[in-house]
């Protein structure tokens, strides 16, 4: 009976001890290890699930766009614009993709003029909201007469400067010659 006291007195020793060691400094629970693990886990999955959810909204703005692609053109083609006579640029204007621009580029001004030219973004406006629920907010027009702007880029230039000339030359001395060494800061050496 002594022996099995003598060999129970070293557990209630380390049992003690080790009571006394939890007393002090508290391990953390196998409860809190799982929650803990549960919470990173939770975090990687909220990561992964709002990356799923940013390459969705980029997957739904280019898709609106190419649907504003169409309208523009399906526009410009009932208000009878030659194909060859334009290009433009759909900008999307928000992070859900659903608000556009468009800027236009014509190689000569719409016949009709600028009552043509809204009557073109009305139609787009209208198209875009009606078959797709997507708002164009805004039309951009520049017209670029293409023909006389690559007749003034062929154009020789006729004003040239030329830095040779006695009036320019007299200037440069001029300049030369004067006190240039002092400023309102004092000497420059």
């Amino acid at each position: 009976m002594h022996d099995q006291e003598a060999g129970a007195s070293p557990v209630l020793a380390e049992f003690s001890l080790l009571s006394l060691f939890n007393l002090f400094f508290k391990l953390p629970s196998q409860a809190k290890r799982r929650s803990e693990r549960s919470r990173v886990a939770g975090d990687s999955a909220a990561r992964r699930s709002e990356r799923g959810q940013q390459a969705a909204a980029r997957a739904r703005m280019v898709a609106n766009r190419e649907l504003v692609f169409k309208i523009v053109r399906d526009a410009m083609l009932l208000s009878e614009v030659l194909s060859g006579s334009y290009k433009f640029k759909v900008l999307s204007l928000s992070r859900k993709g659903n608000k556009f621009a468009v800027l236009m580029d014509t190689s000569a001004p719409l016949q009709g003029g600028p009552a043509r030219q809204l009557d073109v973004e009305s139609l787009v406006i209208r198209l875009a909201e009606r078959r797709h629920g997507i708002i164009v907010t805004a039309m951009y027009w520049r017209s670029v007469d293409r023909q006389a702007a690559l007749a003034a880029m062929q154009a020789p230039r006729a004003t040239r400067v030329n830095f040779e000339t006695p009036d320019a030359l007299a200037r440069v001395n001029a300049v030369e010659q004067s006190d240039l060494s002092s400023t309102n800061f004092g000497e420059i050496n």
